[in-house]
């Protein structure tokens, strides 16, 4: 079955941690508390207030080209924008519907540029502005272009600009 870790603080201390079921069914991987587990779309809502943060402070232009952060990203003869990529209206592939990319990514831990390089030449799915369809790519290339803007990490970013101000 999939499996879940449990961790258990009482007091300030771990009281139980634990994994249980399995971690990777495929590969018949028992779970335990040291994997790394995919966090998926929760960290969307910290990408966009990241990227708001960055408009806010004149870094970034919702009407800015992805082009202007990412210049060999394959646009297709298309103009992608950064409010484009904040609304699922790019058109960009995403990259969980891309069976052999996810099947990959089961088994690979990639960094944000190598999953990038992995989509980026995928057909796109219709021209930007022109219809909405949810898309993991495009905030994974927003993750890319706090990182490339602030000069910091995106955890640095989201540590030093949203959880540390708000305590």
């Amino acid at each position: 079955d999939p499996g879940a870790a449990v961790l258990v603080v009482k007091d300030g201390k771990a009281i139980l941690r634990k994994g249980y079921g399995m971690g990777n069914i495929e590969l018949i991987i028992p779970l335990n508390t040291n994997m790394v587990f995919r966090i998926g779309s929760i960290s969307k809502q910290f990408t966009a207030a990241a990227i708001m943060k960055l408009v806010e402070q004149g870094k970034i232009n919702l009407s800015d080209p992805l082009t202007k952060f990412l210049p060999d990203y394959p646009v297709h003869g298309h103009r992608i924008s950064i409010e484009n990529l904040l609304t699922h209206t790019s058109g960009i592939k995403s990259y969980t519907d891309l069976p052999e990319l996810m099947k990959e990514m089961g088994n690979e831990d990639l960094t944000v540029e190598e999953l990038i390089d992995r989509f980026k030449n995928s057909a796109m799915d219709f021209a930007p502005s022109t219809a909405y369809k949810y898309n993991n790519s495009g905030y994974a290339i927003l993750g890319s272009i706090i990182e490339k803007v602030s000069g910091k990490s995106y955890e640095n970013y989201i540590q030093d600009e949203i959880f540390t101000p708000l305590g």
